[in-house]
């Protein structure tokens, strides 16, 4: 929408005493900034015609996209000789939605509006009717300790200085390092805080180097986080730093999952199996999962033995050697059963005991399947 103003205007020439009357021949106006004698907004007069000393003229100030807030219309005229007059200014004010122009801001003492220090917003631009600001980097060198108040205040487009808003920060000593910790979190939660030496064996500077010397040993393989805090002299505490680090397996270590096949199903977990390393006091079962491990054996050649009940035993020839270590998968077979059944036998036996419970073989469960074999166990089929 665009805004109008309507002007009656009278330009009077006044003759000096010792000069001549001129006829004004030609007027213009400009607003804000003078684009140079001839080059604003032509104004007729109101008779169409400029041919006196004086003239009154009526004309429609259409104006540009000016921002909201204070402008300045400026009018001048020419005589017939094309000498332009000096301009003459008129305050007006356009109207509407208010934007912030500026921002600044000051500590304790108020130097003035205007007067303080900028402040940018965040995105760049100063052009809506709300802001976000940022404020950091204040310099403190010349504050004295304790607590001070930096206030903040905002131009709208129409040049007026809104109230200024107060917060309130505290200028300290700078303080030193009294004391430091570490714990460490596996996922399941921060552990029991551990004290922390100071290189050189003592906290008493702002910055510290800091040795610390973790223990692993009865740690399990995983990722685990440690977290350093440290207390200052004024007995705030603050995090220092999270470091990640992993726990493996030794290198010298030997270790493996006995697994066995049956009815089709594979990679069966053989559980309480006893390994052992022939010629040596390195012995252990299996857990529930199949899996064993040996560790901080000696580089060499040694026989792997593996017996299960119900299995046929298996050996196994295993060669450590310098930093490497050793992961075995070994598979067992089911011991004959004094000729009784033979492997197919059995197989076929379990397969068609489990196609009780599962018809469909798929190793999923199906409503049906369960009700199927609810009446089984139940006696009702």
């Amino acid at each position: 929408m665009k805004n109008i103003i309507l002007l009656t205007a009278l330009i009077l020439i006044i003759p000096a005493p010792a000069y001549s009357i001129h006829t004004i021949s030609g007027a213009e106006y400009y607003i804000d900034t003078d684009p140079g004698e001839g080059n604003g907004k032509p104004i007729v007069a109101g008779d169409e015609n400029y041919d006196s000393s004086f003239e009154t003229m009526n004309f429609e100030i259409d104006l540009p996209n000016l921002n909201v807030g204070r402008h300045f219309l400026h009018l001048r005229t020419k005589n017939e000789n094309g000498a332009w007059g000096l301009s003459r200014k008129c305050l007006f004010m356009v109207t509407g939605p208010k934007t912030i122009e500026s921002a600044e801001y000051y500590i304790d003492t108020d130097p003035g509006e205007g007067n303080c220090i900028s402040m940018n917003p965040k995105d760049g631009n100063f052009d809506g009717e709300a802001e976000c600001i940022e404020l950091s980097g204040i310099d403190t060198s010349n504050l004295v300790s304790g607590i001070h108040h930096v206030f903040i205040r905002t131009r709208n487009s129409e040049g007026t200085w809104g109230e200024r808003r107060k917060y309130a920060f505290e200028v300290s000593e700078p303080s030193i390092i009294e004391y430091a910790e570490y714990y460490i979190d596996s996922g399941s939660g921060p552990g029991d805080p551990i004290l922390l030496n100071a290189s050189d064996g003592a906290f008493n500077e702002i910055e510290e180097d800091i040795e610390a010397n973790i223990d692993t040993t009865n740690m399990a393989v995983g990722t685990y986080t440690v977290s350093l805090l440290a207390k200052d002299s004024y007995l705030k505490w603050g995090k220092i730093d999270d470091i990640t680090f992993e726990v493996r397996e030794p290198a010298d270590f030997i270790s493996g999952r006995i697994y066995t096949t049956l009815a089709g199903y594979n990679q069966l977990d053989v559980r309480y199996a006893t390994v052992a390393l022939e010629g040596t006091d390195y012995t252990t079962t299996t857990d529930v999962n199949g899996y064993f491990m040996f560790q901080n054996v000696p580089d060499g050649s040694y026989t792997l033995t593996i017996n299960a009940s119900d299995f046929v035993s298996v050996t196994q020839q295993v060669i450590l050697t310098g930093e490497n270590s050793v992961t075995l998968d070994l598979p067992l077979t089911i011991a004959g059963t004094g000729g009784i059944y033979t492997q197919a036998e059995l197989d076929e036996a379990v397969s068609n005991e489990m196609k009780k419970y599962d018809p469909s073989r798929d190793g999923k469960v199906s409503l049906e399947e369960a009700i199927h074999a609810l009446q089984i166990v139940s006696g009702i089929k």
